[in-house]
């Protein structure tokens, strides 16, 4: 399994996160109860456009909600 790792755009401090990505809404439950059970500790991570606010988990292992990046219903209306 090919892992990925996510900083933010400041790269300060640069402490490498290791992403768990969501790719669907119904999955987020399903990726933050393993992270939960498996890390113990653990956040969500956008688009990692943050020069100060940088997410780092304790655990270095984030929830990756970038691929979220969708809309799923629209009413326009």
């Amino acid at each position: 399994m090919k892992q990925n790792f996510v900083e933010s755009w400041g790269r300060f401090p640069r402490d490498p996160q290791q992403a768990h990505p969501v790719n669907w809404l119904g999955d987020v439950s399903r990726v933050l109860t393993q992270l939960a059970r498996d890390n113990k500790h653990t956040l969500p991570f956008g688009s990692g456009l943050s020069y100060g606010d940088s997410c780092l988990a304790v655990s270095d292992h984030v929830l990756h909600l970038r691929p979220l990046d969708r809309f799923l219903v629209a009413d326009w209306d």
